[in-house]
């Protein structure tokens, strides 16, 4: 993805995709390009982040504790890959959900520290 949105021309061999050199477009306009944000829960998931995303999704957070442990989870995994991660904002829509771990959610990311 990030070489189709980033640079012409583009070929990709893979085991299960094959792109023939090939200009796709249009590409993004935000620049260098937009970021990746995946989804997923588990030190499997977040290795992914780390090694290919820019920031992680919480699609699916059950209680504040859970969510704290596995943002500290996050956070040690890109420390330990030496990257700066960020956390979805506006992933909820539920007033009293936000009110419960929103402020987690916006601290963190706001001052950087996952």
């Amino acid at each position: 993805m990030i070489a189709i949105w980033t640079r012409d021309p583009v070929k990709f061999e893979g085991q299960f995709y094959h792109i023939p050199e090939s200009k796709i477009g249009p590409k993004p306009a935000q620049q260098p390009r937009p970021p990746i944000y995946l989804a997923g829960f588990g030190q499997y998931a977040f290795d992914r982040i780390a090694k290919f995303a820019d920031g992680w999704n919480p699609a699916a957070i059950r209680d504040f504790e859970g969510f704290e442990a596995q943002v500290n989870q996050l956070q040690e995994t890109a420390k330990r890959a030496s990257v700066t991660l960020d956390i979805v904002r506006g992933w909820a829509e539920d007033p009293l959900f936000i009110a419960a771990i929103g402020w987690l959610v916006i601290g963190l990311a706001d001052n950087h520290e996952c």
